[in-house]
């Protein structure tokens, strides 16, 4: 059973959880393209539900990263106020479940081009994104330390 029937799905993560977190332009979203999460129940999928304006915007939202806990959601975005086309963003969930406002990952990661499909090693040491910045796509790393410390500063809110 497809999962975003009548819309485009782009890419999803699976935390450990089996929590299915996806980016889709389904009927119904807050904006161009959203983040939703479906469970699998009873041997079949729930249906999907989107993250919400917490996470969403009226803009596009897409190419999300859930930490394997589901502490941290990563995902790129074309919010306003961002640094180029599309920036990475970090929401982190607090104690009572509900997810920070999302907070742009800054110019150590985002450029006036755009970033996007974001990923940490599973060691956590190392964040990896897809970027512009040479004039066409390409691959790159960075310490994972800038997600380490958004997740710190997301949990003080």
């Amino acid at each position: 059973m497809p999962l975003t029937a009548a819309a485009t799905p782009r890419s999803c993560s699976p935390p450990r959880s089996g929590t299915l977190y996806f980016s889709s332009n389904r009927p119904g979203g807050l904006g161009e393209n959203d983040i939703y999460r479906t469970q699998r129940a009873a041997g079949r999928w729930t249906t999907p539900e989107n993250l919400g304006p917490g996470v969403n915007s009226a803009g596009r939202e897409y190419g999300p990263y859930i930490a394997p806990d589901e502490t941290y959601l990563i995902f790129a975005s074309e919010r306003p106020g961002g640094l180029g086309g599309a920036d990475l963003y970090i929401s982190v969930r607090g104690a009572d479940g509900r997810r920070s406002k999302p907070a742009n990952l800054g110019p150590a990661v985002n450029t006036v081009t755009s970033e996007y499909t974001p990923m940490v090693s599973p060691d956590g040491r190392h964040l990896f994104f897809t970027s512009g910045t040479a004039g066409s796509d390409d691959l790159f790393w960075i310490d994972a330390g800038v997600v380490r410390k958004a997740v710190a500063a997301g949990r003080g809110r």
